[in-house]
């Protein structure tokens, strides 16, 4: 009894140390960092998206347009940039992945951007990456069709 107990006791502990090595940790960094780190900052809304598939990986990406409302660094040439995300839906092929981030349908709030450097982002006209990964958007707060900022920046 005492030795089939230990053993699930240690069963339990085996895959939740497994588990927690495949956990994708969230960094927290300051607004500061972010924009010190930043070529551009700015306030923006999700207005369009589409999917595609790269060719290079054979996986399915989802092209999000952002709109900017407000700029807080840098000199964008236009007034929306695109975000490539991994995963989404194109025609009749559905991809999810767990670990990536990726944006709600109107996500709002500050995008902490920098040039592109990875392969499906950089032959993009008006692409950026976001600085620090998924840290580089602090999405605004909506409740009863109001926006609560939860970023202040000067």
């Amino acid at each position: 009894m005492v030795m089939k107990n230990l053993t699930t006791v240690f069963t339990l502990l085996l895959t939740c140390a497994v588990l927690s090595a495949h956990h994708d940790p969230v960094t927290h960094y300051s607004i500061e960092h972010l924009t010190e780190n930043s070529e551009i900052v700015v306030e923006g809304e999700i207005v369009e998206k589409s999917t595609f598939i790269f060719e290079k990986n054979n996986l399915v990406y989802t092209k999000n347009k952002i709109r900017i409302n407000k700029i807080f660094k840098g000199e964008p040439t236009e007034n929306y940039f695109y975000i490539n995300t991994l995963g989404g839906i194109h025609e009749d092929r559905r991809e999810v992945w767990n670990n990536h981030f990726g944006f709600s349908d109107d996500a709002y709030g500050v995008f902490f951007l920098n040039s592109p450097t990875h392969p499906v982002n950089v032959s993009e006209e008006n692409n950026y990456e976001l600085t620090e990964g998924k840290s580089g958007y602090l999405p605004y707060i909506q409740y009863l069709g109001m926006l609560n900022p939860t970023v202040r920046l000067k």
